[in-house]
């Protein structure tokens, strides 16, 4: 089935908008001519940075060479090939970091958490610690600790340095 005609005031009407229409599409408003200067902005300020970039990040030489010959045309014997350069002279020795001793601090508060992290007078241990090679440990007998039954686990010989220690409750492996 096709749908009824409209009619010919319905086709005038359609006619009649259609020659009201222009003929062209709108014109659109140009851009603001800031808009069209900045690609050539962006163009000039990348070239300014990278002209800073290598003014700033030359080797010590082209620096020192544009400090004492300004306004001279460079050329291949102000630049020498890296093979021929002379070595910098060793920078100076440094001053260590002065640290605070032990009559300088004054420890206000500690936090609860952190109260296990915090070493009361002297260290345990001070200085190298030297640990036992393979083969320096004997060891005689092995018993059960007091009130948990924990066997320690042990390692004396053979290439590695000798260890002892407590397996976790839930390790359930057996002695190596």
């Amino acid at each position: 089935m096709t749908p009824a005609d409209p009619g010919e005031a319905a086709w005038n009407d359609v006619f009649a908008c259609i020659e009201r229409a222009p003929l062209s599409p709108p014109v659109r408003p140009s851009r603001p001519k800031i808009w069209r200067l900045l690609p050539w902005a962006i163009l000039a300020a990348t070239a300014a940075a990278a002209i800073w970039l290598v003014l700033t990040l030359a080797p010590a030489e082209v620096n020192d060479w544009f400090a004492v010959n300004k306004g001279r045309k460079a050329n291949r014997q102000d630049f020498p090939p890296p093979h021929q350069r002379q070595d910098p002279p060793p920078p100076a020795p440094r001053e260590p970091w002065p640290v605070a001793t032990e009559e300088e601090i004054e420890i206000v508060s500690v936090e609860g958490e952190d109260t296990n992290t915090l070493v009361v007078g002297r260290l345990p241990f001070e200085g190298n610690m030297e640990l036992l090679g393979p083969g320096e440990v004997t060891l005689t007998r092995v018993e059960k600790a007091p009130g948990d039954d924990m066997v320690p686990h042990y390692q004396t010989n053979g290439p590695d340095p000798p260890m002892i220690w407590a397996p976790l409750t839930s390790e359930t492996s057996k002695r190596p």
